[in-house]
């Protein structure tokens, strides 16, 4: 699937306890009173996906306290005007010519580049369900990769059969430009609800790593040492881990295996993930709403 990237960052833990508390970077909480509620189609999540539950350090210590970055602040940039509806409106009139053989509209927006998705919902009964989602995560000209991408996720989405006209007037048309890209400082360095995550991990059989996670108490943690060989990559978009009612290591630990690691998910697997956090600017339309803008503008085309 197209929602992959290949580079990210990987957090540095070689200090002591102490010299974290002082440092700031991070906050000591009590695991049983974290509240693990936080909530958030595939980078287009699949509904039918069942990450496994985990928090902390439960699966391998009993100790009350343990490590967590502080929420990072979402990026001062307004990334809610960066989307606008004419881009679903020319990423719908690709398809529809596509498969109307109909003169498509020329666009009238700027020319930016900016990395992208192109979302397909249809409707069934009440619930608007994923029909198609591929994008690029290398920033790309708006005219020509809206429409390269309108019809790539239409059609080549392995997930699914090809879209057909009969399916038009029951479609909806979502488009992510992603902003804001940053390097996290480990697998929890992210806000759900606001960061999209991109992860990358070695197969566990080429790492290093210590046969069981230390306490926290400990002087220093022994991580996994990364090789430049065989890896798995994935991508979550920001708004599919809240749709998903996900926390933070159930959001990680699906896209693990989403990513293609089959087996089972270790802390040591966790820590040798580098994860680059990311914000998305999303519009979307339906066919009604197209419609009425072709008819609007087709003396454009």
């Amino acid at each position: 699937m197209g929602c992959l990237r290949k580079h990210a960052c990987y957090p540095n833990h070689g200090i002591s306890l102490s010299q974290i508390a002082k440092s700031g970077k991070y906050r000591l909480i009590d695991i049983h009173s974290y509240d693990l509620a936080l909530t958030l189609a595939e980078s287009c999540g699949d509904k039918k996906d069942s990450p496994q539950s985990f928090v902390g350090f439960r699966e391998h210590i009993n100790h009350p306290m343990s490590l967590v970055p502080p929420q990072p602040l979402a990026h001062e940039q307004n990334t809610q005007e960066t989307c606008i509806p004419e881009h679903c409106y020319y990423a719908f009139d690709t398809l529809y010519c596509s498969l109307t053989k109909a003169k498509p509209i020329p666009p009238a927006f700027p020319n930016e580049k900016y990395p992208l998705f192109v979302t397909w919902n249809v409707i069934q009964g009440d619930e608007w369900r994923l029909r198609g989602c591929i994008g690029n995560f290398e920033p790309l000209p708006l005219h020509d990769g809206l429409s390269e991408y309108a019809l790539i996720s239409a059609f080549k989405d392995s997930r699914f059969r090809k879209i057909d006209k009969s399916e038009l007037e029951r479609l909806e048309c979502a488009i992510s430009l992603l902003t804001n890209f940053e390097a996290a400082d480990s697998y929890l360095d992210w806000t759900v609800g606001v960061h999209g995550i991109y992860i990358r991990f070695p197969h566990p059989s080429l790492t290093t790593a210590s046969s069981e996670t230390p306490s926290p108490d400990s002087s220093s943690y022994n991580l996994p040492r990364l090789t430049s060989k065989q890896t798995f990559t994935a991508t979550y978009l920001p708004d599919v881990i809240p749709d998903q009612g996900w926390d933070k290591i159930e959001a990680i630990d699906s896209a693990i295996h989403k990513a293609g690691w089959r087996g089972r998910i270790t802390e040591d697997i966790r820590r040798s993930v580098k994860l680059e956090r990311y914000q998305s600017s999303k519009c979307s339309v339906t066919w009604d709403d197209y419609f009425l803008w072709r008819k609007k503008h087709e003396g454009r085309a």
